[in-house]
């Protein structure tokens, strides 16, 4: 698996409403801020998922790919209309046409979707699921799903990298076995 390989949703460039909700002055405010976190963290040899509502519309959509950094997975959300206008025309990107992906190996191995799961391939093998804000979940189930929200609204309107995820689930682990002791 790469190392380089990052997970996020709901960037929602170009949406007044959310950039407001963000607190951020101006649309223009939070895309640059947006781009700049994505592009401080994900270089071009990256690989970044992207689970669901990305832009707003397809003018801002096609103005955000020409400069966003790595090759770009999405996977279709609910907000999604203007990403699949202009997506083919950048080589660096694909839409996903499954909405339940899995991915990874055989030392780590995950799950990628719009809408967070009950129950995934390989759940019970360890498989982590990664997943949108979908139905307003706001925080994230390491003790007893393995199932991640992946929302940019939790991760500092940033990308997170698998790595970093499987660190903090590695320290989680680390902390639950030291409580049962």
């Amino acid at each position: 698996m790469n190392s380089e390989t990052f997970m996020t949703s709901d960037t929602y460039f170009g949406r007044k409403s959310i950039a407001n909700a963000r607190n951020f002055d101006t649309v223009d405010e939070m895309n640059s801020k947006l781009i700049s976190n994505w592009n401080d963290k994900v270089s071009d040899n990256s690989i970044v998922y992207h689970l669901g509502n990305f832009a707003w519309d397809p003018i801002t959509a096609s103005e955000i790919l020409s400069v966003l950094k790595g090759t770009i997975y999405f996977i279709e959300g609910p907000y999604d209309s203007a990403l699949k206008e202009c997506v083919d025309h950048y080589k660096k990107t694909k839409l996903l046409s499954r909405q339940i992906v899995e991915l990874g190996g055989v030392d780590k191995y995950y799950v990628v979707s719009y809408w967070p799961l009950r129950d995934w391939p390989k759940r019970n093998e360890g498989a982590i699921h990664f997943h949108a804000n979908a139905n307003n979940i706001k925080e994230n189930n390491l003790d007893k799903l393995l199932s991640i929200n992946v929302s940019s609204d939790l991760w500092d309107l940033s990308p997170i990298s698998l790595e970093a995820i499987y660190d903090m689930i590695s320290i989680h682990e680390k902390q639950a076995e030291q409580a049962i002791k």
